[in-house]
């Protein structure tokens, strides 16, 4: 079966610990799309295209029917295991014609709200499962920096999807919970399938609307760089339980996948842009008022 997947790319202009400075793609459809095509699945992206996205490696499975003038540009700033996020440009929501035609397996990740819950009902119509990242529809945009806000969306969504994840601070903003304590947590209500909550780096919730499980990893790896593990985790989680059927079973394999490609990609480094992008996106980008 072939997944579709919803979310504008990244451009990312990445700084590690005060000196290291260089431009790289991202963006969670990207990373969600990266086990997929490990696998051998084809794979369809749904977002609005800028040519500033040219050389980006999801591009050429962007379905190409929705251009924009604007595309997202990140900046990433890494201190140790800690990140900060600010916003330089916004690409504009994907239209609600902008979707896939026939049957198909679903994975909606949005990085700012950009797939409305109108969309999103348009897609569940023509799911065989539906996959949701609620990171996009908690994000909120001030004076350029994200923050992490509760949102009514977020009833809808999990009335709608099948699979829905979130990290632990996500989890806390839908929730609106006071406490970090996993003790306290409840399953938060019109909760239709599956909630699966990442916490860094050895534990995954995992709620229903009769289960709430614990599960602990002996490995703990800590990754230097946590840009888009969620993602790919999302993307390898939703497969085994399409596959499966089974929640716990599939939060054990995404979370052996994930620490994998974690592990390689420290080696590798983040997909960096070339040089002569690296000069055009630092010396050229928009002073956006966000």
């Amino acid at each position: 079966m072939k997944y579709c997947i919803y979310g504008n790319p990244t451009i990312d202009i990445v700084t590690e610990n005060n000196h290291s400075m260089y431009v790289a793609y991202g963006g969670g459809s990207y990373y969600s799309s990266l086990p997929l095509i490990k696998r051998g699945i084809s794979v369809e992206v749904y977002a609005s295209y800028n040519t500033m996205l040219e050389e980006h490696p999801i591009s050429k499975y962007i379905v190409k029917q929705q251009f924009a003038t604007s595309v997202n540009i990140f900046e990433l700033e890494y201190r140790g295991f800690e990140r900060k996020l600010k916003v330089r440009d916004v690409a504009p929501k994907i239209y609600e014609w902008n979707t896939h035609i026939d049957l198909c397996n679903v994975i909606v990740n949005p990085v700012l709200g950009e797939v409305s819950v109108n969309l999103l009902r348009n897609i569940k119509s023509k799911s065989t499962i539906l996959a949701v990242d609620l990171q996009g529809y908690l994000r909120r945009l001030v004076d350029g920096n994200i923050t992490l806000t509760y949102n009514p969306e977020v009833e809808a969504v999990l009335e709608i999807a099948d699979v829905v994840h979130a990290d632990l601070d996500e989890y806390i903003a839908l929730t609106r919970s006071r406490s970090s304590s996993i003790t306290s947590f409840t399953n938060p209500r019109n909760l239709r399938g599956v909630l699966v909550v990442t916490v860094r780096p050895s534990k995954i919730l995992i709620f229903t609307r009769s289960l709430f499980k614990v599960i602990e990893f002996k490995e703990d790896y800590y990754a230097p760089i946590k840009t888009g593990a969620g993602d790919y985790f999302l993307a390898t989680y939703t497969h085994s339980y399409y596959e499966t059927g089974d929640a716990e079973e599939s939060a054990f394999l995404a979370h052996e996948e994930t620490t994998y490609w974690l592990k390689e990609r420290s080696i590798a480094g983040l997909h960096r842009a070339p040089t002569t992008q690296f000069d055009y996106f630092t010396c050229n980008l928009k002073n956006t008022s966000l």
